[in-house]
């Protein structure tokens, strides 16, 4: 069970570095 929240953290950094790029894209389309 310990690897369990192990592997959901893992996932969950990856999607967080995604959100920020798409954001960055987004701002430098907006100026």
């Amino acid at each position: 069970m310990n690897s369990s929240p192990a592997i959901k953290l893992e996932p969950i950094e990856l999607d967080n570095n995604r959100i920020v790029v798409k954001t960055t894209d987004l701002t430098a389309s907006m100026p």
